[in-house]
């Protein structure tokens, strides 16, 4: 299992969803992994340049797999409603959102 983690309720930088990003892909990149979990608990708000930065390269990269191999689990409505503005705007795909996780062998979490 693959660990991130963050000791604040808000995440806002770039550079925070950058690192993100990338442990999102390496668990990915392993082939024994079908789907990432991002568990988002403790998190109350996320910002726009944030949620940007995370999906941008997720969504290229990706494409319409995104969601089928990426989900964000327990995000308040507040986070899941930031980055569905975010890829509103931008035009980006979304990862699925899940409200509890049960991780099934070949997934890795990446907590945050």
């Amino acid at each position: 299992m693959s660990e991130i983690t963050f000791d604040v309720p808000f995440l806002g930088s770039r550079n925070t969803a950058r690192r993100l990003c990338l442990a999102i892909l390496a668990g990915l990149a392993d082939g024994t992994v079908r789907r990432v979990l991002v568990n988002f608990s403790g998190i109350s708000g996320i910002s726009h340049s944030f949620a940007d930065e995370l999906l941008s390269p997720l969504s290229e990269q990706l494409g319409r797999a995104l969601a089928k191999r990426v989900a964000f689990v327990n995000c308040t409505n507040s986070v899941e409603r930031g980055f569905g503005v975010v890829a509103d705007m931008h035009g980006l795909q979304l990862p699925s959102f899940v409200r509890r996780s049960k991780e099934p062998g070949g997934i890795v979490s990446v907590e945050i």
